[in-house]
């Protein structure tokens, strides 16, 4: 915001060269920058709007950094009415517009402005229009209150604020045309739009050459309502920049009877007795506040002892008020601009930043600082990322945002799902309550690219329990997936290759124990010939199977709860020592129905009562005219070991004949 230094001396004769004003408004207040000429750039910050966003706000504000006497500036309350003898004024909406104050002078001249207040307005990047539209400009720019004159004699009826009525246009000032609706305040006559309100005024009613009667307004209106506004029709303006931040309505009245001081200087005229002023300050929640600051919390809360004849001195030069004083602690009042102040802290805040931050002591924090510990959720997702990278897999990241159409709702009951108040959109409704979703999105975008899609993610994922609290949970999940084209593999070999890394995977953690469990009723995405279950400790750790016909080309996925496989790998934690004694290898091809499951078969095998079986893989899978359309081979390789001795060939014999002999009468395969 742009500020005039010779402005700023005329209401502090004692302030210090510009160049040295700038310095210690940067080093206590606000970003200020230097410019050249008489011009001073400040930055205001949004709660500080209030009371420094003028003139008289910045010297008050330099006055007290500096230690300086602030000349104080009389606020004379409402002595009027509701109403004069030319004009009344109506309010239907008291939460919109808290206080309006109006103020009527006839029999003025206008005409150009005089040189002095043109060359100020061009300074702080305003245009002179005309000496009474000057004097409303002047008068914003030393007290920070907008303000707006209309020709009396153009009005019918008197004014009334109120809300537009849907379809109502108005064309501004500038000649633009406006549509309004029902949410937009606007101030109006019997017949027309005159204003919309703290943004713009209109044509109906403005000041022209030939404009002898005017009546100045200044208002308090609510700064959401001037916001969503100004934002509505797209039209910004110094006004609204200033209410859309909150003003006091305590501007209102003092700022009225400056511009109508100056009004009476540059236009002549006669100014009607008294002051229209509707306020009910129950409608006004920005209240002066009374607080009462003990010295000893004070001084506890900034680290730092100051003399109590500082706070005080500090208190009154920011214009805060002494109610009352004593050894201990000290009653004050906040000063009738100060909208930012709401708490003790605040008070505290501003007693530090003028005493100086570079004065208070740089401690250490007096608390006890426990050591920095490993997380071992990390690491372990860092050794997943190594492991798999090295598997030839690469890793993404996606939204932790799911819509509808990212899932069936066969899939999720809605009553689980985590739904946003206020989504960013329809397709991100929803925090994702499975990892698989965005990544099989992933594999088809970027199938267009690539022969071969080796992804994985690690993330969080979200749902809502019974009682309606949430849970996140860490999920990894990997897909793999192929162009449908006859020089690659078949479905079937990408899901074993995939079903191979999650073994060697999950063995490289350290998880020596897991199986494989059919699901009768998977996902909507899986497969159901193929889909299984990933279990171990009889607890289910995650899912694996082939991406269902939906998919332009065939691909396999799993997905897994990070949290339930850390638990269940501390848990295996312990010491084995390896057999002295030497493994026996045994293989055996099996010929059974291609719908039946290899983990069905596994299964069997190591529960058919075998002492010292230590491993089952299976190492091939033959299809041919020749076995039947039905019919499919698998061959396993069993491995056997003792932990006391050396195993004979009649041991093993006999252990393969319990397998055989399970595998005969349970699902009548015939041994090859």
């Amino acid at each position: 915001m742009k500020f005039s230094y010779q402005w700023l001396k005329e209401l502090v004769s004692k302030f210090p060269p510009k160049a040295k004003l700038a310095e210690v408004l940067n080093l206590y207040s606000f970003e200020t920058e230097n410019k050249v000429g008489d011009l001073l750039e400040i930055s205001i910050p949004p709660n500080r709007f209030s009371d420094v966003a003028c003139h008289l706000g910045i010297a008050r504000e330099a006055a007290a950094v500096l230690g300086l006497q602030f000349p104080a500036q009389k606020i004379r309350t409402a002595a009027g009415g509701k109403n004069s003898k030319s004009i009344k004024i109506q309010i239907e909406d008291n939460n919109l517009c808290p206080r309006y104050c109006a103020k009527v002078i006839k029999g003025i001249r206008v005409g150009p402005s005089p040189k002095w207040l043109s060359e100020r307005l061009m300074t702080c990047g305003l245009r002179p229009v005309n000496n009474i539209v000057d004097a409303m400009n002047y008068a914003m720019l030393e007290t920070g209150q907008p303000l707006h004159a209309f020709d009396v004699d153009k009005l019918k009826d008197g004014i009334v604020v109120r809300k537009a009525k849907g379809g109502e246009k108005i064309i501004t000032l500038d000649n633009e045309e406006y549509k309004l609706d029902e949410d937009i305040l606007v101030i109006a006559d019997s017949g027309n739009i005159l204003a919309i309100a703290g943004i713009k005024g209109g044509r109906k009613a403005e000041i022209t050459d030939k404009t002898k009667n005017i009546v100045i307004e200044a208002a308090t209106f609510d700064p959401t309502n001037i916001y969503l506004t100004s934002k509505k029709i797209k039209l910004t303006t110094d006004a609204s920049l200033r209410f859309s931040h909150g003003l006091s309505p305590e501007l209102a009245p003092f700022a009225i009877q400056r511009v109508a001081e100056l009004v009476l200087e540059l236009a002549g005229g006669k100014a009607e007795e008294g002051l229209i002023d509707i306020y009910n300050p129950k409608n006004f929640a920005g209240q002066r506040d009374i607080f009462e600051i003990n010295f000893a919390n004070l001084n506890k809360f900034l680290g730092i002892e100051i003399d109590k004849k500082r706070i005080r001195s500090i208190l009154e030069l920011l214009g805060f008020e002494i109610l009352k004083d004593s050894s201990k602690s000290i009653r004050l009042r906040t000063p009738l601009f100060r909208m930012d102040v709401v708490d003790i802290q605040d008070v505290y805040e501003e007693i530090a930043r003028i005493y100086g931050y570079n004065n208070l002591p740089s401690l250490p924090p007096k608390a006890f600082l426990a050591p920095a510990e490993k997380d071992e959720m990390i690491e372990f997702s860092d050794q997943i990322r190594i492991l798999l990278k090295s598997l030839g897999f690469c890793e993404v990241y996606n939204y932790s945002f799911v819509g509808d159409k990212d899932f069936k709702g066969s899939d999720f009951s809605k009553e689980n799902l985590v739904e946003l108040e206020n989504p960013a959109a329809e397709n991100k409704k929803y925090l994702r309550p499975s990892l698989s979703t965005l990544l099989i999105k992933n594999a088809e975008d970027n199938s267009r690219f690539f022969d071969e899609i080796k992804i994985f993610e690690i993330g969080k994922i979200f749902l809502k329990e019974r009682n309606k609290t949430f849970k996140e949970i860490l999920n990894l999940s990997a897909i793999l997936a192929g162009k449908m084209k006859p020089s690659l593999r078949a479905d079937q070999d990408l899901f074993l290759e995939l079903k191979g890394a999650l073994e060697t995977l999950l063995r490289q953690l350290g998880l020596g124990e897991f199986s494989f469990r059919e699901i009768k009723k998977p996902f909507s995405w899986l497969d159901r010939k193929t889909a299984v279950f990933i279990e171990s400790d009889q607890k289910v750790l995650g899912y694996l199977g082939m991406i269902s016909d939906d998919l332009k080309n065939p691909a396999a996925i799993f997905e897994i709860n990070l949290e339930e496989l850390l638990k269940l790998i501390e848990e295996e934690k312990e010491f084995k020592p390896l057999s002295k004694f030497p493994s026996v290898m045994r293989d055996i091809s099996i010929l059974v129905n291609k719908e039946l499951r290899i983990s069905e078969i596994l299964n069997l095998i190591y529960g058919a009562g075998v002492k010292f079986i230590d491993d089952v893989d299976l190492i091939d899978i033959y299809e041919s005219d020749e076995l039947g359309e039905d019919q499919k081979s698998f061959t396993f390789r069993i491995i056997f070991q003792a932990e006391d001795h050396t195993l004979t060939d009649e041991e093993v014999g006999k252990e393969m004949e319990k397998i055989i002999s399970v595998l005969q009468n349970k699902l009548g395969a015939e041994i090859r």
